[in-house]
């Protein structure tokens, strides 16, 4: 993956060595990806609709609690 300064691109089934074959291999496709605040987990690829549809969700770690919580956004 191409860096731009220290940040890392969010990658997704293109990012994988072999990356067509991968893409078409995956019925769902999911990145984990963490930033220096908060923790994306993206959905890249969903083959058929009644398993689910892509997107994408923001977490933050709880220290207090050990779990990760939704970001919300604030309106």
């Amino acid at each position: 993956m191409t860096r731009s300064g220290n940040d890392l691109p969010r990658p997704d089934g293109m990012s994988i060595s072999g990356s067509m074959a991968w893409w078409a291999k995956a019925d769902v496709g999911m990145t984990v990806h963490r930033e220096q605040n908060h923790t994306e987990v993206v959905i890249w690829k969903c083959r058929y609709r009644w398993v689910g549809t892509q997107g994408e969700a923001n977490f933050a770690y709880r220290v207090d609690t050990g779990t990760y919580g939704e970001l919300l956004d604030d309106f």
